[in-house]
């Protein structure tokens, strides 16, 4: 951190650990981590074995935590997270010194442990409080480094999570330069911002825009293009273009509902290839489909997470927003039936796979139902409560899921989905209006490209006409997401340029996350 030009430094370890590790054991590392603070001359070090678990209380704790510690504002804040008792001087001093020689990350990644988590977030003292929290991916490092908010262009947001990609700002320094600085990173940011996204972490598909449902905002109604399935030879190529390489990039797929993915024949058969290559792959579906054969198949796929929108609590609210009434009781069974078969195979890793989500869309329409559905379907927030109630706390993420899986509802997440309005062609006349404030980059856009059922690319699923198509699969999915139609879509919103564009000046759908 010295080597990067960082003099004041405060550290602060929150180590998150099993129940079973004892309070002494916890102590002891507590101490040696002392120790090596005040040796190493950093301004403090603290950690903790927290009990939190929503985000607002975090950022309520981390707020506390800044206050009390030495230096100004300007004091960098180094922030690193820890899953696990497994953080020993030797990781410290290999985390430290590899930040430090950013070229070091080509060659030694060995001070990680590839079986836990490592997460790092570096700022100054004066904006870490409105830092983005970054998902915990095992065996790799995430930095964020945020930057003076003053002027007109918003902060970026700079985050590695692979070699490989840091490798590609590496190799945009000069050859003599052996180490990153924060001025660097600046200085390549206004540059190039496409530099910081070489390869797309998420890819959503559209199998098919054939809507089964007559939805209140079914996008084949709003939508102006022909109805349509993917083509064996279309899917063929998403096959063989994932994952990215060189291979070390997490990718994330999702199968997304804007149509009904098991209306297409090969969906299941899709779901195994992908799976057998290590890609990540989620289905949304309405369910009326997944009756037990299917259900069966599809739990033997491979599938990560199956979120099922059920969009309503009684069948006055499932004809209003899907428009059959006679279809809720179908629905329900079929999830009920799915519900079974989950829990008939079980499994001893937590959670099982795939995940199930049951979801119902935040919308005026749906508002009489929401406090129903989670009655339902939160088991896990049932969980949580009974437990603070008894003990005073909050319980383990997994001692809450073990409790789940005990009831006759074995679900691991119960959602409220975000009312899509498509760029405007949905008029919403009432319910509440979650938009920030400031517009900031499209997380969407960011993330990766969506393909539509006919091979084309656009950069983010809201284009349901395909007004911005910046490639074909036939072109190669990554050589897509290097063009420099998608480069332009990226820069301007990392520069905050989004109005000179017409498609994206009028989204409301920009602080949405495909997580």
């Amino acid at each position: 951190m010295r080597a990067l030009g960082f003099k004041n430094i405060s550290v602060f370890i929150d180590l998150i650990v099993p129940p079973e590790i004892s309070d002494d054991e916890i102590g002891a590392a507590l101490e040696k981590g002392e120790m090596f603070a005040r040796s190493n001359g950093l301004s403090s070090f603290n950690a903790i074995r927290p009990e939190r678990t929503t985000s607002k209380e975090n950022r309520r704790f981390l707020s506390d935590i800044l206050d009390g510690l030495p230096g100004d504002d300007e004091t960098i804040f180094l922030f690193l997270g820890v899953h696990g008792l497994f953080f020993t001087e030797k990781d410290l001093l290999g985390l430290i010194e590899t930040l430090g020689n950013s070229r070091a990350l080509r060659t030694d990644p060995a001070f990680l442990n590839p079986f836990e988590t490592t997460y790092v977030l570096v700022a100054r003292k004066k904006y870490f409080r409105v830092g983005v929290e970054q998902d915990h991916i095992p065996a790799e490092v995430s930095i964020q480094v945020e930057r003076d908010r003053s002027g007109p262009k918003p902060p970026p947001y700079i985050r590695f999570e692979f070699r490989s990609e840091y490798n590609c700002v590496l190799d945009a320094l000069p050859a003599d330069k052996d180490h990153l600085t924060y001025d660097d990173l600046n200085a390549l940011w206004d540059q190039n911002p496409s530099l910081f996204f070489p390869v797309p972490h998420h890819v959503s598909v559209e199998m098919t825009n054939h809507d089964n449902l007559s939805r209140l905002r079914s996008p084949q109604k709003l939508s102006k293009r022909s109805v349509g399935w993917m083509s064996d030879r279309h899917l063929d190529m998403l096959v063989e273009s994932l994952p990215f390489p060189p291979g070390d990039v997490s990718c994330h797929m999702d199968l997304w509902d804007f149509g009904e993915p098991l209306t297409h024949k090969g969906t299941i058969n899709f779901i195994e290839r992908i799976a057998r290559k290590g890609v990540r792959v989620d289905l949304y579906t309405n369910g009326l489909l997944l009756d037990e054969s299917v259900a069966a198949r599809l739990l033997d796929s491979g599938v990560d997470a199956i979120f099922y929108r059920m969009d309503a609590a009684t069948a006055e609210v499932y004809e209003r927003v899907s428009g059959d009434r006679n279809l809720f009781e179908k629905a329900r069974k079929n999830l009920d039936a799915l519900i079974r078969l989950r829990k008939q195979r079980g499994g001893s890793t937590i959670p099982w796979k795939p995940e199930l989500a049951v979801q119902i869309t935040e919308m005026p329409e749906t508002a009489g139902d929401v406090n129903a559905f989670m009655d339902l379907y939160d088991m896990a927030g049932e969980v949580t409560k009974s437990t603070v109630s008894k003990l005073g706390r909050s319980p383990e993420p997994e001692a809450v899921i073990r409790e789940v899986y005990k009831t006759d509802k074995p679900i691991e997440h119960a959602m409220i989905r975000h009312d899509n309005l498509f760029r405007g062609r949905v008029e919403r006349k009432d319910g509440s209006d979650y938009t920030p404030l400031f517009r900031f980059p499209c997380r969407q856009l960011l993330a990766g490209p969506h393909i539509l059922w006919d091979g084309s690319i656009v950069p983010c699923r809201e284009d349901i006409d395909a007004e911005e198509v910046i490639g074909r699969l036939e072109d190669g999915l990554l050589e897509v997401w290097k063009s420099d139609p998608m480069k332009r879509f990226i820069t301007m919103h990392c520069r905050g340029a989004w109005a000179e564009s017409s498609f994206c000046a009028i989204c409301n759908e920009w602080y949405y996350s495909h997580d």
